[in-house]
């Protein structure tokens, strides 16, 4: 029988993927209503990376009990695959959060298009950044500030349940 700690992960990532999916969708169908849901838009954001970031910390404090069903058996790609799909949950929110700080009052130079947008934060989440898109607004800058935290939290979240993981074996 499942834990309720396993329940709570498992309806974490739900609600995650169900709040993400839905302001993409909305995002995407609907541009020039982007910023009518800006307030509801970031509180999503927010819950969504809250939620996401808990989960990548449970799956760090105890990768083995990662499991899709209750007659799984252990797997270090299993493992590792669960924590890619969550670190593509929070690049999707952070890009959703890019999005509707863009909304707001341009806040990036070059007035990027959604794959614009998209690609800014993929490179700011690697932190590479080349410069051809420029936070301009507060609230721009501070979503890049969080998207580079985020990045060196996901990264050594992500191998320190790697190689937690694969001390335990």
């Amino acid at each position: 029988m499942a834990s309720s700690k396993d329940n709570s992960m498992k309806g974490d990532f739900l609600l995650s993927y169900f709040i993400t999916s839905t302001f993409l969708a909305a995002t995407l169908a609907y541009p020039s209503q982007v910023s009518k849901y800006v307030i509801s838009g970031f509180i999503g954001v927010f819950i969504c990376y809250i939620l996401n970031l808990k989960i990548l910390l449970n799956i760090m404090r105890n990768p083995g009990k990662v499991k899709i069903s209750p007659y799984d058996e252990k797997s270090f790609i299993k493992v590792s695959l669960i924590v890619g799909i969550v670190v593509i949950m929070i690049v999707l929110n952070l890009f959703l959060g890019v999005c509707l700080a863009s909304s707001l009052q341009n806040g990036f130079s070059n007035n990027p298009s959604y794959f614009d947008l998209f690609y800014y934060t993929v490179v700011t989440f690697t932190t590479i950044g080349f410069g051809d898109i420029i936070p301009l607004s507060i609230l721009a800058k501070l979503i890049a500030i969080v998207i580079s935290a985020t990045s060196i939290i996901c990264i050594t979240i992500f191998l320190g349940s790697i190689y937690s993981y694969r001390d335990r074996d």
